[in-house]
């Protein structure tokens, strides 16, 4: 029995993003059902071109990526390019069940392109900045400009699969009138056991995301400028938006610690998961956030933004604010710093909805069965 699948994402761990480490873990899950997998991905400066990690076999792809965490779009269709005789090859000389392809583009195209040279079908994850109306910071010209190949690589595929319900509406906007396959909702997942739960948490204000204007870390700045607060306040990230949010921090003078990127492998970041007692995430656009998944688990209190995909994946277990609203997150962190009995029956809560809703063992099982539908 054929049980060989190709996945194609031009973001693939150590590069990327929330839809990089998602491809990763659920390439793992895939495994320990059973499927061998090849992974065809961006290189990036001295990554080895051909990796294995544990089971999944890692292609990268020769490039001119310069950023390890974001790509521009010139970057993206040189690795298109550069990327379709090495796949061909790979899928004239293994026999594949299927592509599972993330990121409708740039990925997608390539993903198209293999299917007419080849014959192999394949089905798509979208993850976000890669739907139109998802970040208007980013790629607004490009998706005008792309919408009638981004439907094109849609309609060829067999399925669509993203992680909310806020995506899907999104897709099917795009779409207009257009006929597409199958679209389900799906959500990421987590080890639940990847970070530990403590009942006992430190003074601690978490904050952690990629550094861009619209993920609303300076409403934040803004709602604590006159605050006497006797918690350690960690802004951890990197991206284009950190020089400006510095420069606010000192115009305000806050005591913020801005730790820039920590990598998700390292002690650091583990040990700023398991004892901070507050997260907060006020991002005025999302799909699906990995990182609130991430703070569920490790029980911390959350104020998130109610945008996007956010409620979808914290429901009942987070304080939800409107995006920009400095009024109400002061309000939400006032109310969590002065009952520690709520930090922790939202941590808890969190921590349950976790292992019931996000479980990754339980999300392979739903891929799965789409693989099998169309094998």
């Amino acid at each position: 029995l054929n049980m060989r699948i190709l996945l194609i994402n031009y973001e693939f761990p150590p590069i990327g993003g929330g839809g990089s480490y998602a491809s990763y873990k659920l390439a793992k899950k895939l495994v320990d059902l059973g499927y061998e997998i090849d992974v065809v991905t961006m290189g990036y400066k001295n990554l080895p071109r051909k990796e294995q990690v544990g089971d999944i076999n890692i292609f990268r792809m020769p490039g001119i990526r310069s950023k390890k965490h974001s790509s521009n779009i010139i970057e993206m269709l040189v690795f298109i390019v550069l990327a379709v005789p090495q796949v061909y090859s790979l899928v004239k000389k293994n026999q594949y069940l299927i592509n599972h392809t993330h990121f409708i583009f740039p990925t997608g195209v390539l993903a198209l392109i293999i299917k007419k040279l080849t014959g192999l079908r394949y089905f798509i994850t979208a993850h976000g900045s890669d739907v139109p109306g998802h970040n208007t910071e980013r790629f607004k010209l490009e998706h005008k400009l792309f919408l009638p190949l981004w439907k094109a690589v849609l309609r060829n595929s067999e399925r669509v699969t993203c992680a909310s319900g806020y995506l899907s509406n999104l897709i099917n906007d795009g779409l207009a009138n257009n006929v597409v396959p199958q679209l389900t909702v799906i959500p990421n997942g987590i080890d639940i056991n990847e970070f530990k739960f403590q009942s006992k948490k430190e003074k601690k204000i978490l904050l952690l995301s990629r550094i861009f204007k619209f993920k609303g870390f300076q409403y934040f700045l803004e709602a604590i400028k006159d605050l006497s607060l006797d918690y350690e306040i960690n802004i951890v990230g990197d991206g284009p938006y950190l020089s400006e949010l510095i420069k606010i921090s000192q115009r305000l003078d806050l005591k913020v610690n801005f730790k820039g990127r920590v990598e998700k492998e390292s002690q650091e970041f583990h040990d700023l998961f398991n004892t901070s007692s507050i997260f907060v995430f006020l991002s005025e656009k999302e799909n699906f956030p990995e990182v609130l998944l991430e703070a569920m688990s490790a029980g911390m209190a959350i104020i998130s933004s109610d945008a996007g995909g956010c409620r979808e994946v914290v429901g009942d277990a987070a304080i939800l604010v409107e995006p920009r609203n400095q009024v109400a997150i002061r309000k939400s962190l006032l109310m969590l710093i002065n009952d520690e009995s709520l930090q922790r029956a939202l941590g808890e809560k969190a921590k349950a909805r976790i292992e019931k809703e996000f479980n990754w063992s339980k999300i392979s099982r739903s891929y799965k069965e789409i693989i099998e539908s169309l094998s």
